[in-house]
């Protein structure tokens, strides 16, 4: 059982005045907690109390974990940031799949997100706007965002749906038949099965409804990625692909052969790395380029000369870049791996040389901590492992203390955005990063100015 998510469920007497029979018979008081957090606290404005608990039918809850079971647990969250109901069906159909609010318009419900993050789930609630409590009544007033083990979160909403369907037992309905054989394929999955699932779920699809999905794709899934199906190289593809399945049997062709025709393996040495669950992915990504640089002996307030090379100082050996063109698709950037001792960086060539730096220090921070099982991918995808990496390579490359310094060295208080971009501009320039990442950079430092 899992101990940081928890669905309660506290079956109601049947009310006789109640029709529909699924709704009369899983009437419930629900409450759903994180770490001992209630999420579906609630302020009621009807008589002005805030309460842990809310009265519901609990089938349509059921329903949707069902549904939606592979890609609640494994698909990743399409933004930088966590989605806002917006005019993109894609957005849209990612809401559904992963919003416990989108479940039913006519329930009270949480702004509860579950998706997956790797091979870890998330769990996020986001607390509502005074805008948004008018329409509904009441206010859900938690904030939280975690990264769980996948094997806990299963647990949690297994639990829950087993409770649910033995409160169902001897209901012949049509809807209940039909979700008790999902959950009996789900539950009786072998491992062939349940790899094919696991993939399908990290591209946004529904495993048991293949005759709708674009053509050809099921037999790719099944057999086109061989045994990498399952691998960490094969998650982070399909994450790269949410919601373009279609799309990523074009790109695999040049990703399987930028692996296997440079032979990348895993990382020889034990450098380990794993996200804790009380550190954001930015903030580990900031901790271990400072500790990088600190190993390295590079002060803050200077540009690292050779990207490839200062990873010589920490491991004998220096990143290898290899020129390797025609990806077709914009969403993987690159393949990373080692070749015996040397780390290898493997993809097209950048345009500008401070992209190509940056991806490059996106590498160290791979090499170093993610390829322990095997090669990787750096891809634009938002699970916590890359943004690590875009964070490491932002804090390696461009230090915020060295910003600092330089700020307060050059520019008065109560500066303009004129003199503020030609800040950037010139610290572009000393750090050779881009300004975007300069921005950024003084952003998240957050100091005063």
């Amino acid at each position: 059982m899992s101990q940081s998510l928890e669905f309660k469920m506290e079956r109601l007497a049947e009310d006789p005045g109640i029709l529909d029979p699924l709704e009369r018979k899983t009437r419930a008081w629900v409450r759903v907690s994180l770490q001992g957090r209630s999420l579906t606290r609630a302020w009621h404005k009807s008589d002005g109390t805030e309460r842990d608990d809310l009265c519901l039918p609990a089938f349509p809850i059921v329903r949707w974990i069902v549904t939606n079971w592979w890609a609640l647990l494994h698909e990743a969250r399409p933004t930088e940031k966590d989605p806002v109901w917006s005019e993109s069906p894609a957005i849209q159909d990612w809401l559904r799949r992963h919003s416990l609010r989108t479940i039913d318009s006519s329930l009270l419900l949480p702004n509860l997100r579950i998706y997956g993050d790797g091979r870890l789930t998330r769990i996020v609630c986001l607390p509502d706007s005074l805008e948004e409590s008018l329409g509904l009544g009441c206010q859900f007033t938690q904030k939280i965002a975690i990264t769980l083990p996948t094997d806990e979160v299963r647990s949690a909403l297994d639990l829950c749906v087993r409770k649910v369907l033995g409160w169902l037992d001897g209901v012949e309905d049509e809807e209940v038949r039909s979700m008790r054989a999902d959950w009996e394929a789900i539950q009786q999955a072998s491992p062939e099965e349940f790899s094919f699932c696991c993939a399908a779920g990290r591209l946004g699809l529904d495993p048991y409804a293949c005759t709708e999905w674009p053509q050809g794709l099921t037999n790719w899934v099944a057999e086109g990625l061989g045994d990498h199906i399952g691998s960490d190289f094969g998650m982070d593809f399909l994450d790269a692909f949410s919601g373009e399945g279609d799309k990523a049997r074009e790109a695999w062709g040049w990703v399987q052969g930028a692996m296997s025709i440079h032979h990348l393996s895993h990382f020889p040495r034990k450098f380990k790395c794993e996200l804790s669950h009380g550190m954001a992915p930015h903030q580990l990504g900031y901790q271990r380029a400072r500790e990088f640089r600190e190993k390295t002996s590079q002060s803050p307030a200077d540009s690292i000369t050779d990207v490839q090379d200062i990873f010589r100082l920490l491991v004998g050996n220096k990143l290898h870049f290899e020129n390797y063109n025609h990806k077709p698709a914009s969403r993987v950037d690159a393949a990373i791996g080692w070749k015996k001792d040397v780390p290898w960086l493997v993809g097209p060539q950048k345009k500008q040389e401070t992209h190509q730096r940056f991806l490059e220090a996106r590498a160290i921070y791979h090499v170093l901590h993610a390829c322990g099982r095997g090669p990787r991918l750096l891809t634009g995808t938002s699970t916590s492992e890359q943004q690590a990496g875009r964070a490491f390579a932002a804090e390696l490359l461009a230090p915020m203390e060295g910003l600092r310094e330089k700020w307060d060295a050059a520019m008065p208080r109560g500066v303009d955005d004129a003199a503020s971009e030609k800040f950037c501009n010139k610290m572009s320039r000393h750090f050779r990063v881009s300004t975007t990442v300069i921005r950024h950079q003084i952003e998240n430092t957050a100091w005063e100015r």
